[in-house]
């Protein structure tokens, strides 16, 4: 049996399986088809799996802080994931939108939403979920009742 590669495409190669009878190579395309889609098999990139974390936040300047430390040292456990931190705030009157500003500044990984008023914790929420870009997708409250130690029990 020959392969023939119906596409060259290095992301979705089309290969059916062709009786030798019915087709004949030339010897250096025999050597191709031997030696480079097996190397094209191998060299097949793993994606990496990405998490959003979305912390809807009102008036949370004091805990605000303290989540975004655990939840830097739960991502530095795990590097087999991309880490992605969206913060929306919902209208906060203190220095809840500073603080947001000053840490997507400070880390790559972190980006935010400020809503002109609070609409509540669901619309934020919401605006969370139209705008993360992972494959998993975990809520957090910043008065951390639900520790971020326990995310690796979620998405494992």
């Amino acid at each position: 049996m020959c392969i023939h590669v119906l596409s060259t495409s290095l992301f979705l190669p089309h290969i059916r399986i062709i009786p030798p009878s019915t087709t004949f190579f030339h010897p250096f395309i025999r050597l191709l088809i031997i030696f480079f889609i097996p190397l094209w098999l191998i060299s097949i990139p793993h994606k990496m799996k990405s998490v959003t974390i979305c912390i809807p936040c009102y008036n949370e300047a004091d805990s605000l802080p303290e989540l975004y430390d655990r939840l830097r040292t739960l991502m530095e456990s795990e590097p087999e994931y991309d880490w992605h931190l969206l913060v929306v705030d919902d209208g906060s009157t203190d220095s809840t939108p500073h603080i947001v500003r000053q840490m997507a500044h400070d880390d790559p990984r972190v980006g935010y939403i400020i809503l002109s008023r609070n609409f509540g914790k669901e619309a934020a929420m919401y605006a969370g979920f139209c705008n993360a870009k992972g494959d998993y997708v975990a809520v957090m409250d910043c008065d951390m009742q639900d520790p971020p130690s326990l995310l690796p029990q979620m998405y494992a």
